[in-house]
């Protein structure tokens, strides 16, 4: 290749040329999106098989759980709720996990510890045994996103 080519393929290939660009269609991309999100009304019925996605996604979580995140149960006495969660568990979207998700037993101490009122995340883990905490923990987003347990 001779130095001209070398040279052209330099300013139009390489990636110090390319990213910019591609950098200039996203702030465009953005533009225009931004210009037309006043017009963006939900579909009544959305379509299942073809379903917009904020409308899919508007219930997920839009912030991380920490120690401090307080929860507490959605129905009216932790029996119910563990019944409901028992439930869930036999469904095949989420009996496929059951190595990493609690015990019966621990979801059990769990709920009761919410029965009570709203907890910190972290309190309602503390009457696990300490090499289980941080399991049962992280399943505290798993009983959330389940509609078991909710922030507050």
């Amino acid at each position: 290749m001779g130095e001209a080519g070398r040279q052209r393929a330099r300013t139009v290939y390489d990636w110090a040329a390319i990213i910019p660009q591609y950098e200039a269609l996203w702030a465009q991309l953005n533009e225009i999106r931004t210009a037309q999100a006043k017009e963006l009304k939900p579909l009544p019925h959305p379509w299942p098989a073809r379903m917009d996605p904020f409308h899919a996604f508007a219930a997920y979580p839009t912030r991380t759980l920490t120690e401090q995140t307080v929860l507490g149960l959605v129905y009216a006495d932790a029996d119910t709720a563990l019944k409901r969660t028992l439930a869930y568990r036999k469904l095949a979207m989420v009996d496929f996990a059951k190595v990493v998700l609690p015990s019966e037993a621990e979801v059990q101490a769990v709920l009761q510890a919410a029965a009570t009122g709203p907890k910190a995340a972290l309190a309602l883990v503390a009457a696990i045994p300490a090499e289980r905490q941080a399991l049962v923990f992280r399943s505290l987003a798993w009983l959330v996103k389940m509609g078991v347990l909710k922030v507050h």
